[in-house]
């Protein structure tokens, strides 16, 4: 079992590294933008929670959801202990996540008969678990 692991560790490198080399070539502020608003999603989710989630310092994710803020595409307000900020995604914020989610639907169509969607929600559980014990 620990060698499986272990290929499953090095099979997740790689795709990291496959990732990068692929935002690299692309726009990689769209991509953490979506990522950032998909953390916020419909609820009110914290500054904190985001920078943590995203493996961040709080100062850089703050300098992030300013500018997502400028764009129109977050809210951003004080928490009840005047310390802590709440974001909110807009309306924008929606509209951009959803033109992202169809971008990526249209570039992933390709693997659709290579992995089921059965085969990628065990896959996306995976990842949450391993995840939640290296966060």
């Amino acid at each position: 079992m620990t060698h499986t692991r272990y290929q499953l560790y090095v099979s997740l490198y790689l795709l990291t590294k496959n990732i990068q080399a692929h935002v690299k070539n692309h726009n990689a502020d769209t991509l953490a933008k979506g990522v950032i608003l998909h953390l916020i999603s419909n609820k009110k989710t914290s500054a904190s929670a985001i920078a943590k989630n995203m493996s961040l310092k709080l100062s850089a994710m703050m300098t992030r959801l300013q500018g997502l803020e400028k764009e129109g595409l977050i809210k951003r307000v004080e928490g009840k202990d005047h310390r802590e900020y709440i974001c909110c995604m807009t309306p924008a914020g929606k509209a951009f996540v959803t033109a992202i989610k169809n971008a990526i639907a249209k570039r992933c169509t390709q693997y659709k008969t290579q992995i089921s969607d059965e085969e990628l929600i065990i896959t996306k559980r995976v990842i949450d678990a391993l995840r939640k014990g290296l966060i």
